[in-house]
């Protein structure tokens, strides 16, 4: 990861999943590692964290990255979803009379209550907040259709990662938007090009079939 384009009064918020889910889709705990990363990366001048799992918890408001990052160790794995919770808590730290950019990236592997998230959005496009998705794992447990939805409508974009091993190409294509204001075009991410694919191998060759999205 590494950051090309000045950053200006930019301000980032991270809010992270923190449900009983993730013991299995994220038992590795990438989400964690990876945000550590990324936040290095980034360096942005303010940085706020939350994480959320029946409801939201503010980890740190308006901070270092150092102060930040040290907040992501308590991001854990316990009972349900509550998405737009953990969107309220990162919104309303976000600082009144900043006038740089605002960025929350949300990373989930869950559904949650439509309505709450609904007026979270409503929030993020009268405070001019760009969010990017992250939505982790298989699409039956994601409402991908509401999670592209916050990101078309403020800017942002969306990503599906169908294993955390992907959450760092995810990153790094944030990366890139927040930067150089640039989204990169790639199919870096095997879960954002190819559905349901499969492997058969025979005595001298291996194959993949698979449906391409578009």
């Amino acid at each position: 990861l590494h950051a090309s384009c000045p950053l200006g009064d930019l301000e980032v918020a991270f809010i992270i999943d923190s449900s009983g889910s993730m013991v299995r889709n994220d038992k590795e705990r990438l989400r964690v590692s990876k945000s550590e990363e990324f936040i290095e990366a980034l360096s942005a001048p303010k940085n706020i964290a939350a994480r959320f799992n029946s409801r939201g918890y503010l980890l740190s408001s308006s901070q270092s990255v150092s102060y930040v990052k040290s907040t992501f160790n308590l991001v854990g794995q316990t009972v349900g979803t509550n998405i737009g919770d953990g969107l309220e808590k990162a919104f309303n730290a976000f600082s009144a009379n900043g006038t740089g950019q605002k960025i929350a990236i949300l990373l989930t592997d869950g559904k949650s209550s439509e309505s709450k998230i609904n007026a979270m959005l409503t929030k993020a496009k009268d405070e001019k907040i760009k969010i990017f998705t992250i939505g982790l794992g298989s699409p039956a447990q994601l409402n991908e259709a509401l999670l592209l939805r916050l990101a078309k409508e403020t800017g942002g974009q969306y990503y599906h990662v169908a294993k955390n091993i992907d959450i760092g190409t995810a990153y790094q294509s944030i990366l890139s938007d927040i930067t150089c204001g640039v989204p990169v075009e790639s199919c870096a991410l095997p879960s954002q090009a190819f559905s349901s694919p499969t492997i058969e191998y025979t005595s001298s060759d291996v194959f993949m079939y698979t449906d391409v999205k578009e």
